[in-house]
């Protein structure tokens, strides 16, 4: 659900993968995974890679990041672009999968976006 928020509401979007890292909607993963920045083994990629990533895919461009995950992946996205970005977090404070899942149904069928800035 998340996949078809982003494509509704934005022109650019990645995917963020404790695997691989940042990914283009285009990109072809070529087998299922079981990493996780939740859990430590097996290791989630690290911060300095995706660091990495923002240059070269040019990720540091934007000015606000928009994070669909929970408190770690926000917390990753944080940590990897840094504090001179501004943030909306429409997951925040969802307690768990399905309530995320209700606020991503609920904005697909009201086709509004869910804004909520980071420490709202």
């Amino acid at each position: 659900m998340c996949r078809e928020y982003a494509l509704r509401f934005f022109d650019k979007w990645v995917i963020l993968s404790a695997k691989y890292g940042f990914l283009h909607p285009q990109d072809i993963v070529p087998a299922d995974y079981n990493v996780s920045f939740n859990r430590a083994r097996p290791k989630p990629i690290g911060i300095h890679i995706l660091r990495c990533q923002i240059a070269s895919e040019g990720l540091a461009e934007f000015d606000t990041i928009l994070v669909l995950g929970g408190r770690r992946y926000v917390e990753v996205v944080k940590a990897a672009f840094g504090g001179d970005y501004s943030y909306e977090l429409p997951l925040a404070g969802a307690a768990g999968i399905g309530v995320m899942m209700q606020r991503l149904r609920r904005a697909l069928d009201d086709n509004q976006e869910i804004c909520v800035r980071a420490g709202e």
